[in-house]
């Protein structure tokens, strides 16, 4: 990472994008499922057929598609510390990750919801044959279809980032935990004294949010960390697989520099092509650079009721 390159990439970005559209442009739930519905194809075909749309986490920096299952790993060694019996995933996608855990667990019970009815459709398409998961659409923001209580374990992948009220979010999973119940969170942060960075820097880190449907802009994560606990939880560890999820990274820049190599075909699929598909070329080439630079980070954090 370079200043420099920085301001290339935001130069030729400049070329395709309205910065201030980008950002001025205003995120609510709907444009969550917009963006992912949009971005499909992207996902499937550029970054994971097997229905992923998280980052891989590599720990030896060279990326292998086996990282993807990584978070759910993580996630299966607090379900064996704890012995959990239920487990709810927050904005799970495809189900990939709960599909995994089901399979490695059978006699746990999993449920998983989502905001994005193709996301459900799918996930439920490929765990039909199995008994103890299940998908709905639902608001991790509005689990009120959820008894206080109810579970051992909460996870989720890279989805808060899209809370519109995330104490609101973690009040509602702090509700529904079982007492000594643990909330596992992976996902992406500012890091902290995000003002203290250049102007370039910042602009690059709110266009990465935007362009990923991100509803408000990433929480710094020391201020994350105090919304958990002003919504009592107690934090057990915080972790920052940064360097991990970079080989993903450099993998969806590369893929985003050669959309913006041709000038006239960038133009002519930014005509065509589902606007939040487009702008994820957007996320990919400026991502790595604003992690790099320490803007933002990847954090894996397990929380306790």
């Amino acid at each position: 990472m370079s200043p420099d390159r920085v301001s290339e990439y935001l130069e030729t970005i400049k070329k395709f994008f309205n910065f201030n559209t980008i950002i001025e442009e205003s995120v609510d739930e709907n444009t969550t499922v917009k963006y992912y519905e949009q971005s499909e194809y992207g996902y499937r075909v550029y970054h994971s057929g097997q229905g992923y749309i998280h980052m891989a986490i590599n720990y030896d920096g060279v990326f292998n598609s086996d990282g993807y299952y990584e978070q759910a790993r993580i996630v299966n060694r607090q379900i064996q510390e704890i012995q959990a019996v239920k487990v709810l995933e927050l904005g799970c996608g495809k189900g990939v990750n709960s599909i995994f855990l089901a399979n490695q667990n059978p006699n746990v019970n999993f449920r998983g919801i989502d905001l994005t009815p193709l996301h459900i459709s799918y996930a439920q398409k490929k765990s039909k044959d199995l008994k103890n998961v299940h998908f709905s659409l639902g608001n991790f923001q509005n689990l009120n279809f959820i008894s206080e209580q109810s579970f051992n374990l909460i996870f989720e992948v890279e989805s808060i980032c899209h809370a519109t009220n995330m104490k609101l979010m973690l009040d509602e999973a702090y509700r529904v935990l079982k007492p000594g119940g643990r909330l596992i969170v992976i996902d992406g942060f500012r890091e902290n004294h995000f003002s203290q960075h250049s102007s370039e820097l910042q602009t690059a880190a709110v266009l990465v949010e935007k362009c990923m449907g991100v509803a408000k802009n990433f929480l710094e994560i020391d201020e994350w960390l105090e919304i958990a606990k002003a919504s009592k939880f107690k934090i057990l560890s915080v972790e920052n697989l940064s360097d991990a999820v970079m080989p993903t990274m450099l993998k969806l820049q590369n893929l985003a520099q050669r959309y913006f190599k041709k000038s006239l075909r960038a133009r002519f699929l930014k005509l065509v092509m589902p606007p939040y598909l487009v702008r994820n070329s957007v996320a990919g080439l400026l991502m790595p650079e604003t992690i790099a630079a320490k803007v933002h980070g990847y954090y894996v954090i397990i929380l306790e009721r």
